[in-house]
């Protein structure tokens, strides 16, 4: 049994190479120094959009089964966009059910996945994971709650230990940010 964990743990190692030397636009993703199957992300939303602005924090948990198996993905930050408070998407990301999962997929393309069905604008692929109580409101409305998030989305991620422990660089960014907006 532990053949198949070093093996996967290997796997996981060249993924997260991959994504050092292949860094996404506005993704950032550090693996958990202590536990290989753990890695912590933050989104950033894209310009234009209801999510401007705002950055979005989670994590991603690797079963010791990968890349046989898919993640369980947390979204940490509200945005309107995915329930919080750390429950465990089981939805449609990048097809993430075991039937529909290819072990083709990588840790970037999981990213990559998650960043587009989070600011896609289609909204026929509800999903349990979605927050209903924001997207069963009009678009406008819908939207402005979403800007509102993507806002707050600072305060929020700084009062989060994790988020400043994974992304220090990102808190003296956002201290920057939040002194001029007050200047």
């Amino acid at each position: 049994m532990s053949a198949p964990q070093l093996s996967d743990s290997k796997r996981l190692q060249n993924d997260y190479k991959q994504l050092l030397d292949e860094p996404i636009d506005d993704v950032w993703a550090v693996p958990c120094p202590y536990n290989i199957y753990e890695c912590y992300y933050v989104l950033k939303g894209p310009s234009f959009t209801q999510f401007a602005g705002g950055l979005y924090f989670g994590r991603i948990m690797f079963p010791k089964t990968y890349p046989f198996n898919g993640p369980s993905i947390y979204m940490m930050t509200p945005s309107g966009r995915f329930r919080t408070a750390n429950d465990r998407f089981t939805g449609h990301l990048i097809s993430m059910e075991d039937h529909l999962w290819s072990a083709c997929n990588t840790v970037t393309s999981v990213l990559q996945s998650l960043q587009s069905w989070m600011f896609s604008q289609n909204n026929k692929w509800l999903t349990e994971d979605d927050d209903i109580d924001t997207l069963s409101l009009p678009v406008f409305d819908r939207q402005q709650r979403q800007q509102e998030f993507a806002i707050n989305s600072y305060q929020f991620n700084i009062g989060d230990p994790r988020f400043g422990h994974y992304f220090p660089q990102l808190i003296q960014v956002i201290e920057t940010f939040i002194f001029l907006t007050f200047i």
